[in-house]
Parts: C-alpha cells; structure tokens; sequence
C-alpha cells in the first residue's frame, strides 16, 4: 500500500483528448484498474482510508515467483513491464508490503454434519482477478447459515454437507479455470476482450442467481434440474477458456490503442446482470436460467466463429484441436453460418441478439484471407 490517491489518468497526456473525454473518466481512479502483460497483471485500487493498493500477480510459467519476491524485485519487474506505472508510483510513499505464493487453494470441504464450518480465506481462495473472493466469503456464509437452519429443522446434515460442499467446490473449480492458463490471454487485445464477453455472461446467468434466488437451499433432489443447467454452463467454461488460451499462444497479437465497451441497453449482457439485483420465485429462476444457457450456447458459438475467422484455417485448426470443440458439442446452425458469407443488410436476418451483442461489444471482424475456409472446419466438426 502507498500513501495518497494514486489517479491512472495522470499517467495519460493530456493531448490524448479521447481518452480523457470518455465517460466517467474523471472518476476512473474509483476503480479497480488492471494493467495487464503477458503472464501478469497489477492492478490500482485505492482504499476508505484515502491512500492505494498495489499489486502484482505473476504466473509461474513464464516469471517464477523471483518477481515478487520484495518490495525491490517488485518494481524492477513493474520497471520493466509497466514503466509507465512504476515511473508514476515512485514518489509515493510504501506503507506496507506483502508478498504470498501459491495463495488460490481449494479445501477437501467447508461443512460438516458435526456442526463446523470452515469461510473465508480458511476455506477456499481462487485469485484476486474479478474479484471473487469477497464473493466467495458471502457465499460461504449463506451455505453456514443453511446448516444451521437444517440443523434446527431437524434435517440430515450429512447429506446437506455432502450437497453444500459439492455446490462449492464445483463453484470453485469452475471459477478456477478462469485463470490458470491465462498467461497467454492477458495482454491478447481480442481474446481478453471476447474473455470479459464470455465470463460476464456465465457468472451472470447462473452463479450469481444460485445464491440471489437461494437455489442452494434446495434439496438434493430438488436442486437436480439446477444442476443440469450449472454442469451445462461449466462444461461450456471450461471449454472457452481451454478455446481462449489456445487462441492467444497460437495466434498473438500485440497490443494496440482502443477502446472496448459492453454493449451499451438494449443488450443480452446488459440484461443478465440486471437480472442479479432481481428477486424471482424458483420456477421463474430456472426458467430464466435455462434461457440463459441457450444463449450461452449461441455466445459460444459466436466467439469461436470470430476466433476461426480471424486466424485462418490452419491456426483455427490446431485451436479447436486443442480445446477440444468436438466434445464440446456446440452446435451453430447452418443459417448462421450462411450469414458469414453475406454482408449489410442481407447479414442481419442470420444474427441473434447474441451474435449482435459481441458485435457491438468487440467490433468489426478482420477477417483473415481464407476466413471462408475455417468457418469449414466448423460445419466439419458438427458434422462428426
């Protein structure tokens, strides 16, 4: 932590006017701010107390752990990736220093029928990325708090443990492969873009509602349908970020000057995070979950045509390879397809919502010379 309020827009010249002249951007230093490398990010938060967090997360493969290893080693490697960052941060005054290693960790289980509970960081702890632990913690706390009303219900404990302890760790391992291989997605300006697009969806549509519309009170059984939807949304997730980092270790682009926005309302996205502050009965939850999934299963589709479009054949090849879009089972209609090959107008029928929301959201496709050729590879895969 340093003294004072550190403001990323002082680290911008003032001679670049559209930067500046962005919404809110006068209040950006409110945010949590990410500046982000290959196999790193740091990020800017500031605090109650007026002062700012700092921080640096590095990926063994490629740094090791040496670039955190003291306030030193820190901004050497700041002064090396983020020159700009570290120049700007030298004055302020360091109040306190931290440095963990190997900090994301699962737990064998958090509940149990002899009436313990393990929350918070004692429990299970994924990465700083998005922010999920604060999540976690309340999450935590709601299954503790249904323990202890199964308790006085009388209920079986163990078979509401077992059930609770499963939800989170399956919770927690999908939150997991959100970054443990994305060394290579970081400073990729199209796959960490369609990232953001991807796992703002996901989170929105099922992991926040399972809390929010206190799903996982149900019962084992009861929870069952639920269940097939989230086991649905994980086999997808975890296919899109085997998809994004095959994406950006063979096809890597250097950072360019732009900006990236979600789709401003009327929006798919838009939509479902509105949806977290909504309160809905568990029939009209499922429903609303089911639809989300289906429009899951069009994003999906959408991100890989873009992928495969943009890269070529012979990459998009080696990419669905290795993520594995055969077992993913996606299936993108032949209308859809179709509407590749068409352009204005005459394209606008073969979209979704889906399809126009990533549009808006990651902008004209560059498509490569033989982009027709590797949208093939897709109607070969369905085909199998």
């Amino acid at each position: 932590r340093v003294r004072g309020k550190v403001d990323i827009s002082d680290m911008v010249p003032t001679s670049e006017s559209e930067w500046h002249q962005r919404p809110c951007a006068s209040e950006r230093w409110r945010s949590t701010n990410h500046l982000m490398g290959h196999g790193y990010w740091a990020w800017v938060i500031p605090l109650s107390t007026g002062h700012t967090s700092l921080g640096l997360v590095v990926h063994d493969d490629p740094h090791g752990t040496g670039p955190i290893q003291g306030l030193e080693a820190t901004m050497a490697f700041l002064r090396e990736h983020e020159p700009h960052l570290a120049a700007h941060i030298e004055s302020y005054p360091v109040i306190d220093f931290l440095c963990l290693k190997d900090f994301s960790h699962n737990v064998a289980r958090c509940w149990s029928k002899d009436r313990w509970a393990l929350v918070g960081e004692a429990g299970a702890f994924v990465d700083p990325f998005y922010s999920p632990g604060t999540d976690f913690i309340a999450t935590a706390n709601h299954f503790t708090v249904e323990m202890i009303r199964a308790d006085l219900r009388g209920d079986c404990l163990q078979e509401k443990s077992t059930h609770l302890n499963l939800l989170y760790r399956s919770l927690f391992n999908g939150c997991c492969d959100l970054y443990k291989d994305a060394q290579h997605v970081y400073d990729h300006p199209s796959v960490m873009s369609a990232k953001l697009f991807w796992d703002n969806l996901l989170y929105w549509s099922f992991t926040c509602h399972l809390v929010h519309q206190n799903v996982y009170r149900l019962s084992p059984t009861d929870y069952q349908p639920y269940g097939e939807v989230g086991t649905r949304f994980l086999e997808l997730g975890s296919f899109m970020q085997r998809f994004f980092a095959a994406w950006a270790e063979l096809a890597p682009e250097e950072p360019r000057p732009g900006f990236v926005s979600s789709p401003p309302f009327p929006s798919i996205l838009v939509d479902a995070h509105m949806s977290t502050g909504e309160r809905y009965s568990l029939a009209e939850t499922l429903t609303m979950m089911r639809e989300r999934l289906a429009q899951g299963e069009l994003a999906v589709g959408e991100l890989v045509m873009r992928a495969v479009q943009a890269v070529g054949p012979e990459i998009a090849k080696e990419i669905l390879a290795r993520s594995g879009w055969r077992d993913a089972k996606v299936q993108i209609s032949p209308h859809r397809l179709a509407g590749e090959s068409k352009v204005g107008r005459a394209r606008r029928p073969h979209l979704s919502n889906v399809a126009r929301d990533a549009e808006r959201m990651l902008g004209r496709l560059e498509r490569h010379p033989e982009a027709a050729k590797a949208l093939e590879l897709l109607t070969q895969s369905a085909a199998v």
